[in-house]
């Protein structure tokens, strides 16, 4: 909002007649890159200028289904309201290969088992994609009836992980959440540009390797509600989004680590603290301030969590204090330094 209290910037609208915008706001106005919706029927991607659409982009028809989704190119002239008027220009878009479809998944490669970076935790999805409206999940989602046992894709930046994730438990019966990025000239992310089932599905005549294609992605947050149960509970239960519960079994515990201009964030489990803590006191003995006491019950009490947390900051800040350790292989492992941070701690 600006000083007037017009939507200035990012961020979504839904009318009454269930059209719903998400994308960038001048003074009050559609003015920028942005997804428009129509009644759940077509959406377009594409540019405005003082809530006319301009330029190119693009048009799907049936976007809710994939067999009867058509992708259009289309264009428009900036004469008029998208609601009053037809692009100049619309042509129907061919259909990606699949081998075009494939879907780049950045993340780190997994340690070994039972200890830092391994992902023996992780428990296998499967599910139908579907992208929340707003596409950042930054309000409560437009399509919440929509991601009911689905897997919900969501837009990088707009808010923190906090507000996304509860948007997304808030729609009840997703199975998890994944988030990506958008940006084209972003090398590590990229939206996907189809969704891919691990079969064939009723009627479909997929060629072989699509039918047995699996994807896997390490980093998702996976949802507690894993059935179609409405949460009722209070926001200040929810710390575990906060923290990063994921599943209900264990909890991820998030971290932001930061070196000069450079800043990334980090996820961990008890049980790989203390797999470097062995590592740290047997192979170097210079034990670090302790760890927060191991505990078998308890363990989702928001006030517990919160308590380890704080925990496990003083016991990073302590390892990073000390050059020793912070030049270890084994702690730029567990904290996923990257290469020009590991560079400066040896220049130094």
């Amino acid at each position: 909002m600006n000083e007037e209290g017009e939507a200035h910037g990012w961020g979504a609208i839904r009318w009454d007649d269930g059209d719903d915008y998400d994308g960038v706001f001048k003074h009050g106005e559609l003015n920028g890159r942005g997804t428009y919706t129509r009644q759940s029927k077509s959406q377009f991607l594409i540019e405005f200028e003082e809530g006319k659409p301009v330029g190119k982009g693009e048009m799907y028809e049936n976007f809710n289904s994939k067999k009867e989704m058509i992708v259009y190119d289309v264009e428009f002239d900036g004469s008029g309201m998208l609601e009053d008027c037809a692009p100049t220009v619309k042509q129907r878009k061919r259909l990606p290969d699949y081998k075009e479809a494939m879907i780049p998944v950045c993340g780190m490669l997994s340690g070994p088992s039972g200890g830092p970076s391994s992902y023996d935790h992780i428990h296998p999805v499967s599910g139908e994609l579907i992208w929340a409206r707003p596409s950042r999940a930054d309000y409560v989602l437009f399509n919440a009836e929509d991601c009911r046992g689905k897997i919900v894709l969501v837009r990088r930046g707009g808010t923190d992980f906090t507000r996304k994730l509860s948007a997304v438990q808030a729609a009840g019966g997703a199975i998890c959440m994944v988030v990506v990025g958008f940006n084209p000239d972003e090398k590590k992310y990229q939206r996907p540009i189809c969704c891919v089932h691990t079969g064939a599905v009723g009627g479909d005549d997929l060629p072989p390797e699509l039918r047995s294609l699996e994807c896997n992605i390490p980093v998702i947050y996976i949802l507690k509600c894993l059935e179609c149960e409405p949460l009722n509970t209070h926001f200040k239960s929810r710390r575990d989004c906060k923290i990063g519960i994921l599943g209900g079994d264990f909890a991820l515990y998030e971290f932001r680590m930061s070196f000069g201009d450079v800043t990334w964030m980090i996820s961990k489990r008890y049980s790989e603290f203390d797999a470097l803590d062995n590592v740290l006191n047997t192979k170097y003995g210079l034990p670090p301030v302790g760890l927060p006491p191991k505990q078998w019950f308890g363990l989702r009490d928001p006030n517990v969590i919160q308590s380890r947390h704080d925990g496990f900051n003083l016991y990073l800040n302590d390892c990073i204090k000390r050059p020793v350790l912070v030049l270890s292989p084994e702690l730029q492992s567990f904290c996923e330094m990257p290469e020009e941070v590991i560079n400066s701690f040896k220049k130094n």
